[in-house]
């Protein structure tokens, strides 16, 4: 009889403690949550008081703009550095051979070769190219033809924008991405056909003229219907 009061007495102590340890757990697990909870909640009101005071300001917001334009181009371009150029140049230099193979033009593909390129600082330096010939014409495709250069900048733009969402954002870039590469086939097309039959001189000043225009029409007209339909909306 004693032994069974004894045990039932050590049950209803390991009963008691157990609860108890459960008990402070689930206090600090509360505790650290409430906790984690204040911090967030006061960085939220942090960021939001800092974006007003950026909005109440013309001056803040394009600084800001400019920041965060660079910042957003230095990330996207490192993350689009990881492939390699080759890749772009080529495919473009074949998705070109393509829609001017549908015109009946004589294509042969050649690949790769040797050619210069102008850098950020506007240098010629040694590169490859993506060369095909059209007509027994050669057509070599650079880094600048591929049109990766404008869509990174208008994404940039995009993203560095204020009062506007985020899932805006995220439609402007499908909408950046699919209409660099409709302007850029389209100026490539154009471009192409002039070399088939124009003077060189005529072709360099389409060339340069071409490269121009849709760089303008392409980041400006279509960064700003963007951003009046969005904010618009917002």
């Amino acid at each position: 009889m004693k032994y069974k009061n004894l045990m039932s007495k050590l049950i209803n102590l390991k009963n008691l403690i157990f609860g108890m340890s459960i008990k402070k757990k689930s206090h600090l697990l509360g505790g650290r949550k409430r906790r984690d909870a204040g911090l967030i909640d006061s960085a939220k009101n942090y960021f939001e008081v800092q974006m007003k005071n950026i909005r109440s300001s013309q001056t803040k917001q394009f600084a800001f703009f400019v920041l965060g334009f660079a910042l957003f181009y230095l990330v996207i371009t490192g993350i689009v550095g990881v492939v390699p150029q080759a890749f772009f140049k080529e495919t473009t230099g074949l998705t070109l051979s393509s829609i001017l193979s549908t015109e009946g033009i004589n294509i042969k593909e050649i690949g790769a070769v040797n050619c210069t390129e102008l850098n950020w600082a506007g240098i010629d330096v040694p590169n490859t190219c993506y060369s095909f010939l059209a007509n027994d014409k050669q057509i070599m495709i650079s880094w600048l033809c591929t049109g990766i250069l404008e869509i990174i900048v208008l994404i940039s733009a995009m993203l560095a924008s204020f009062g506007i969402s985020l899932r805006k954002k995220l439609y402007g870039i499908v909408i950046a991405v699919i209409a660099g590469v409709i302007f850029n086939l389209i100026r490539l097309v154009v471009t192409a056909n002039l070399i088939l039959s124009q003077n060189v001189a005529t072709v360099e000043l389409a060339h340069d003229l071409m490269f121009r225009v849709v760089l303008f029409f392409y980041i400006l007209g279509v960064y700003v219907i963007w951003f009046y339909y969005s904010a618009k909306e917002e």
